[in-house]
C-alpha cells in the first residue's frame, strides 16, 4: 500500500499530456491572434487589387459609351466580381459635384469619378488616382496652351448600393451630350468638388508641370476641403493674349445596379 501510494508511474503520462494541451492551446491561441488577422489583411488586399482592376475595366467601359458614335442611348453591361464589401452609386442628383461610382471594404474604398479612377482610405484626406481622366494639356512650340477636357457625369435617380459576394452588373446608358466649348482665350477656370480632392490636386500640378507650365505663373491650384479650383494662365507674359485653346464637353451618363 505505501508503494502504491508513493508511486511515480501514472506521474509522467499526465504531465505530458498536460503539455501537450498547453502546446496545442497556445498554438491554437497564436494562430488567432497572428494568423488569422495577416490572412483576412492579405485577402483584403489582394480583393482590393481586384477592384482596381475592375474599376479601370469599368473606366474603360464607361469611355466606350462615352464616345460610340450615336448621340444618345448607347447602352453597354459592365460586369464586376466582388468578394465582400459594398457597392455604391452616388450620381450628382444626389452628391455635389460629378457624382461618382464607389467600392468599399473596411477601410478602404475605390472609386470612379469624372473619368479618372481612385484609391482611397475613408477616414483621411489623402487619395491616390489610379487611372487618368479624359483630358489632357499640352504646350506647342508655339507658346500655345491646349486643353481637352471631356467631363463625365453620373446620372440617376437615386442611391444605389449593394453588398456581399457575387457578380455585380453594372448598367451604363449614356444620355445627354452639352455642345462642345471652343474656344481661344487668356485665362481658363475650372471648379471642382470631389471628395477625391487630394487627387485631383496631385492630378493637375503633374499635368500641368509636365506641359511646361509653371506653379504660381502659369497655372495656380487651391484645394479647399473638397473644394479645387484650378486657374491656368498660361506662358504668355502680355495681359489680354489668348494663348490658351480650349476644347469642353459634359456627357451624362446613367447608372444602375
Amino acid at each position: 500500500m505505501k508503494r502504491f501510494i508513493k508511486g511515480d508511474d501514472a506521474v509522467s503520462p499526465i504531465i505530458a499530456m498536460m503539455l501537450l494541451l498547453v502546446i496545442v492551446t497556445s498554438t491554437i491561441g497564436g494562430i488567432y491572434a497572428v494568423g488569422i488577422p495577416k490572412i483576412e489583411l492579405a485577402e483584403d488586399r489582394a480583393q482590393l487589387q481586384n477592384m482596381r482592376n475592375s474599376f479601370s475595366v469599368l473606366q474603360g467601359d464607361i469611355k466606350e459609351v462615352v464616345q460610340s458614335p450615336s448621340t444618345m442611348g448607347q447602352e453597354k453591361v459592365s460586369k464586376m466580381m466582388m468578394d465582400r464589401g459594398s457597392l455604391y452609386i452616388y450620381p450628382t442628383s444626389v452628391e455635389n459635384g460629378t457624382g461618382y461610382i464607389q467600392y468599399s471594404t473596411g477601410d478602404q474604398m475605390v472609386a470612379y469619378e469624372n473619368g479618372a479612377v481612385f484609391q482611397k482610405i475613408t477616414y483621411e484626406d489623402y487619395s491616390e488616382m489610379v487611372s487618368d481622366p479624359m483630358m489632357y494639356i499640352v504646350f506647342d512650340d508655339n507658346n500655345i496652351t491646349h486643353i481637352n477636357f471631356h467631363q463625365i457625369t453620373i446620372n440617376g435617380s437615386s442611391i444605389g448600393s449593394v453588398g456581399g459576394s457575387s457578380t455585380q452588373r453594372i448598367r451604363l446608358e449614356r444620355g445627354d451630350v452639352s455642345n462642345p466649348v471652343e474656344a481661344q482665350l487668356d485665362e481658363v477656370t475650372f471648379e471642382l468638388e470631389s471628395v477625391f480632392h487630394r487627387g485631383w490636386e496631385d492630378y493637375f500640378d503633374k499635368m500641368l508641370t509636365d506641359a511646361g507650365l509653371v506653379d504660381g505663373y502659369g497655372y495656380t491650384i487651391n484645394a479647399v476641403d473638397d473644394d479645387v479650383t484650378l486657374r491656368i494662365i498660361g506662358n504668355s507674359t502680355d495681359a489680354g493674349v489668348n494663348d490658351i485653346y480650349l476644347y469642353y464637353v459634359n456627357t451624362d451618363v446613367k447608372v444602375e445596379i
